[in-house]
């Protein structure tokens, strides 16, 4: 086993990644992994149709009126469930976060040489940015990391992370040729975003499966949030983008017989109107406003076969996304976890989001606590006299077995989660399914483990998969601790 150590470890090179090295470069030596190439995919970067447009909104209150809005919104649509102190961070850190990424030449929508500002979802006040391309933002961000004392290593799949004397000591993760490493460090960053990409349909890569979840705990790290993930409608025409329904001449929504999924959930046309108008609000899902009725029934249709949705010109069809999850590692104000030295910053963060989250509000998550959590790292980082000595480290087992899992029985685990996770934990939520699918997935996960790969080759598979059948555990097990309808998420006995 090869072994590496470093001050400060960032997992993950997506914007918040990028941001915390950055930071974190100015007070150490920086080592940062991904499973691929900095700055260019991740949930945030992934390249996406212009209708995408709720992905590159920022929020930036810049007055004291409009941060103290902002609180009393996150509150209200997070149903009392965010952290107070973490989104007053946002509130108070986001403009300055919004002039540094304008200093770096970012380009933002604008009318008329103005720089154009939209209500995000769920909000009632025009406080959003949007920017033109967040490939451009990635791009920058990467660039400055190029001159800084950073150590870019891509094609690295970080498997556990390990405790010694209190305090993060190491991560293992096993190279671009499947071959293992121990990375000893001095604190560490977890920016390898959320479990979105868990789902078989999703919004973001197919990649994204929870590692940062799966990470935090095998450390110990206390998690907050997992039962909540943004679900949305989504439609494949020539590109797969969401939709926010609106009411416009007389839509209407089928089953795969031709017969309305609505009438009986709405007979009276004029609430079935009202409903319409507030779901064109926002493009997730919730059962904050009352429209979630519609999004409900289109997942119901989808189990039984398909949705499809029909304007006076097109037949289009229609089913459930899923986009971002609220949940993750539980961070302090400086973004460190409940284990010391352990850090986490954009999707793989949680406390500052409650049920719903804000439109706007994740690329803040990135940036503010990106910004945050590498700068308490690498200032926890000189706090520690050294790096964890090699015999305090525990050596990983290696997956490569001579009767391990094949190729194709590796597929197949992982797309038997991917629909389970689809199927058991969307919008239409039952007790009875989501208690037997956390027997399904921990069989998988003990299989998994025990079983291996059969070649090197295998090995990032088999370790996404198992990721996969970890993260998919701990939702199912937390989905089904909800007992009622909440958020985004309705709730069947």
């Amino acid at each position: 086993m090869r072994h590496e150590s470093t001050d400060i470890l960032v997992i993950g090179a997506g914007l918040s990644g990028l941001r915390a090295a950055r930071e974190a470069s100015l007070h150490g030596e920086v080592m940062m992994v991904s499973l691929d190439l900095p700055g260019q995919s991740s949930a945030s970067l992934t390249p996406r149709p212009s209708q995408y447009e709720m992905s590159r909104v920022i929020d930036v209150p810049t007055t004291s009126k409009e941060r103290e809005a902002f609180l009393e919104e996150s509150a209200a649509i997070g149903l009392g469930e965010a952290d107070p102190d973490l989104a007053r961070v946002i509130a108070n850190q986001a403009q300055k976060e919004y002039q540094r990424v304008e200093e770096l030449g970012v380009e933002f929508e604008k009318v008329e040489e103005e720089a154009t500002r939209v209500r995000g979802c769920f909000s009632t006040r025009k406080r959003c940015y949007v920017i033109h391309d967040l490939r451009q933002l990635g791009r920058l961000l990467y660039q400055e990391l190029r001159n800084a004392r950073v150590r870019m290593i891509s094609h690295m799949h970080v498997a556990q992370l390990h405790v010694a004397e209190g305090r993060f000591a190491a991560a293992v993760a096993f190279d671009g040729e499947g071959e293992p490493t121990l990375i000893r460090a001095k604190a560490c960053v977890l920016a390898c975003g959320g479990g979105a990409g868990a789902y078989a349909n999703t919004f973001v890569p197919p990649t994204a499966v929870g590692a940062s979840i799966v990470l935090g705990a095998s450390a110990g790290a206390k998690l907050t949030g997992l039962p909540y993930v943004q679900l949305m409608l989504g439609t494949l025409e020539r590109d797969l983008h969401p939709i926010k329904l609106r009411f416009v001449g007389e839509p209407e929504l089928y089953d795969r017989k031709g017969e309305s999924i609505l009438k009986r959930r709405f007979p009276d046309a004029a609430e079935l109107e009202k409903a319409f108008q507030r779901r064109g609000e926002h493009y997730p899902f919730t059962m904050h406003d009352g429209s979630g009725g519609i999004d409900a029934e289109v997942a119901r249709a989808a189990d039984r076969g398909g949705c499809m949705l029909r304007t006076p010109n097109q037949k289009t069809p229609v089913a459930v996304y899923a986009h971002a999850t609220n949940g993750g590692v539980r961070v302090d104000v400086r973004g460190m976890s409940s284990v010391p030295g352990l850090f986490a910053c954009g999707e793989a963060a949680a406390g500052m989001h409650g049920a719903n989250r804000l439109g706007g509000e994740l690329l803040d998550t990135c940036l503010v606590f990106g910004t945050r959590a590498g700068h308490f790292a690498g200032a926890f980082s000189k706090e520690v006299k050294e790096v964890p000595a090699k015999k305090t480290m525990v050596a990983p087992m290696d997956p490569v077995k001579s009767d391990g899992l094949q190729e194709g029985e590796i597929k197949n685990y992982d797309t038997m989660l991917r629909e389970l996770v689809t199927s058991k934990a969307g919008i239409v939520r039952r007790l009875d399914d989501l208690t037997n699918a956390v027997g399904v997935a921990e069989m998988a996960t003990q299989v998994l483990a025990k079983r291996g790969c059969a070649t090197r080759e295998l090995v990032h598979a088999w370790a996404q998969t198992r990721t996969l059948a970890s993260f998919a555990t701990m939702l199912f097990k937390a989905a089904a601790g909800q007992k009622k309808s909440v958020g985004p998420h309705y709730v069947e006995p």
